[in-house]
């Protein structure tokens, strides 16, 4: 309780201007010297008062000055001159106004401190939270390793792709999950990855994925750790992959197309070539030149039929 109104008369004189507490303690010493001159100890507020709010050189000012009234309200001066009164009330009056200068100084720059310690706090706190939040609401997969390859965090995102919402991973091992990722740890200290990486992923229920991964190694007073952003991409393999076929069908739809133009183009000089053999007296008696006139007919007509149903 002592402490509590000691900090608070304190708060109050801080509140106090400079040009107040100079105005307050000038009164002060006028109503001293007019009401009870020859109280030397009550010279000491106005000095003190005035101490803490003047640079330190005016501060000495004030308090000498006041000590010199205050010795020549109670006759210490000259015409009776006392040397060793003299010295102590000089001595006593400065080392006091120093003493609350000092105080008063040291205490501000301490609340000072204080509320730089505290406004750096909020925003360390602030950012915290920002970034807390920045991972949570994140839709990849966000981990981190220690040196072990155990979780140490693990996002709502990563809790979904490698387990489930209400199973945590944070001190699993990620071999059971990604094993890759296990195995960058496992590399000599002097080298650090930043890097991406596509691999194979399996989920704490047995199923794989295709996972595309953007990890990085840091070192910190507990060894080597991991930071890993993981994105399941078997949705965009299976993308690619259709994609692939479809483009490999058209290609050969367009060779099939062109093999079957050029078969109906050798056919039709084959028929010609029949139509012009049959023009020589009894060829076309001969059975063999009819079935060869058959079997060119039905290779016009089943490349005729076969292109037009590819192409």
């Amino acid at each position: 309780m002592i402490r509590a109104s000691r900090d608070a008369i304190f708060q109050a004189y801080v509140e106090i201007g400079k040009g107040s507490a100079l105005f307050i303690a000038g009164l002060l010493l006028a109503a001293i010297a007019v009401l009870r001159p020859a109280s030397g100890a009550l010279y000491l507020m106005p000095a003190l008062l005035a101490a803490g709010k003047l640079p330190r050189w005016q501060g000495v000012v004030f308090s000498l000055s006041c000590a010199v009234i205050s010795l020549y309200q109670m006759g210490f001066l000259p015409p009776a001159p006392d040397g060793g009164r003299i010295l102590f009330a000089l001595v006593a009056f400065t080392g006091s106004g120093l003493f609350v200068y000092e105080h008063t100084r040291n205490r501000l720059l301490t609340e000072e401190l204080r509320g730089q310690v505290q406004r750096e706090a909020n925003l360390r706190r602030d950012a915290e939270e920002q970034f807390r939040v920045l991972i949570e609401s994140s839709p990849a997969a966000i981990l981190t390793l220690d040196s072990s390859g155990s979780v140490l965090l693990a996002n709502e995102a990563a809790h979904r792709l490698l387990s489930s919402a209400t199973v945590s991973i944070v001190g699993q091992p990620i071999s059971r999950y990604l094993p890759l990722l296990a195995d960058a740890l496992r590399t000599p200290a002097a080298r650090f990855f930043r890097t991406s990486m596509q691999c194979r992923g399996q989920r704490e229920n047995g199923d794989a994925f295709f996972a595309q991964v953007w990890f990085s190694t840091y070192a910190t007073v507990s060894g080597p750790r991991l930071a890993a952003i993981v994105v399941d991409s078997s949705e965009d393999l299976r993308d690619r992959e259709e994609h692939e076929l479809h483009q490999l069908l058209s290609n050969t739809r367009i060779l099939v197309c062109a093999v079957s133009h050029e078969i109906r183009n050798f056919c039709a000089a084959i028929a010609v070539m029949h139509a012009n053999l049959g023009r020589i007296p009894d060829v076309s008696l001969n059975p063999d030149f009819r079935a060869l006139g058959s079997l060119v007919e039905g290779l016009v007509s089943s490349c005729i039929s076969s292109g037009t149903t590819v192409c």
